[in-house]
């Protein structure tokens, strides 16, 4: 603690104001830090798990709809009308294709659980045709078989596609919760290192403040204590004696009842009072010097 009662008092300044700066620096670093976390994982969200959702969704109402086609096929009753459907089965398989084709792969498990539904949907492409080669013969024998496979086979191979389809819908959502919790986490705990920071800076300006206060203004208040006590007594009543002895008054008398000031530091203050304790010196002396003539 010396070697701060030691320093000039504009380094006293200088260090306080820079404490602070530093602390009120380490608070915007620390929050650009937190609010850059909870950017990223927004951002996760954002770019990641909320498009690769999209486009399963979109996937699966494409094979809803190449489903609904299929069955509307097996309904018709023209040529015509089974063509109209075929070319929007083979829109659908296109669609689902190019969806596929654009799905960004974000991880190891979720490039495993699409390489499922790509074998789970193979399977189904050839129950497709299956069924509408069955549903282009315009014989009653033909349609119910059409009909029996359309609720047999046709419909167990589009069940597994649509189940591995799920897993991946799942995986992709169950990540987004995650990285949207860890997001929340992070910001609940950014708001705490910041409040914490925040209240150090408080608490570490306050502290300097009375610090300094303790170490400039406490030892001005005694230098200006000694000086006003040397003043209004030890000059005063010296003046006095010496008055009233040039008068012939033998009996008066000046008392130094000034106390040196404390000298803690050698800053400007401590220097201040170095001076002002000299002078209190002298005028003790002074003093001293006066008792011996008037007792001489």
């Amino acid at each position: 603690m010396q070697w701060l009662r030691d320093l000039p008092v504009r380094r006293k300044l200088v260090l306080a104001f820079t404490t602070v700066a530093a602390l009120t620096l380490a608070l915007g670093g620390m929050s650009v830090r937190q609010l850059g976390q909870v950017e990223r994982q927004a951002s996760a969200v954002g770019e990641n798990y909320l498009p690769s959702v999209h486009a399963l969704t979109t996937i699966r109402k494409h094979l809803l709809q190449h489903r609904t086609y299929e069955l509307q096929h097996m309904l018709s009753a023209s040529a015509d009308e089974r063509r109209t459907y075929e070319a929007r089965i083979a829109a659908s398989r296109d669609s689902i294709a190019a969806v596929r084709a654009g799905f960004a792969i974000g991880s190891e498990e979720e490039r495993r659980l699409l390489g499922a539904f790509d074998a789970a949907l193979a399977p189904y492409w050839a129950s497709s045709d299956h069924l509408l080669a069955l549903s282009r013969w315009e014989t009653r024998e033909m349609a119910d078989s059409a009909r029996l496979y359309s609720r047999g086979a046709s419909f167990e191979a589009l069940q597994r596609a649509q189940a591995t389809l799920g897993a991946v819908v799942d995986q992709n959502a169950t990540g987004a919760e995650r990285a949207a919790a860890a997001a929340g986490a992070t910001y609940q705990q950014a708001r705490i290192v910041v409040l914490a920071i925040a209240l150090l800076a408080l608490g570490g300006g306050i502290g300097l403040a009375f610090l300094l206060g303790r170490l400039i203004v406490r030892p001005l208040h005694e230098v200006r204590e000694r000086a006003e006590s040397l003043r209004a007594h030890c000059v005063h009543d010296l003046g006095a004696a010496m008055q009233a002895l040039a008068a012939g008054d033998l009996t008066a008398d000046a008392e130094p009842r000034t106390t040196p000031v404390p000298v803690s530091g050698r800053d400007e203050i401590g220097q201040l009072a170095t001076a002002v304790n000299g002078l209190i010196g002298g005028t003790q002396d002074t003093i001293a010097a006066f008792r011996t003539a008037r007792d001489a």
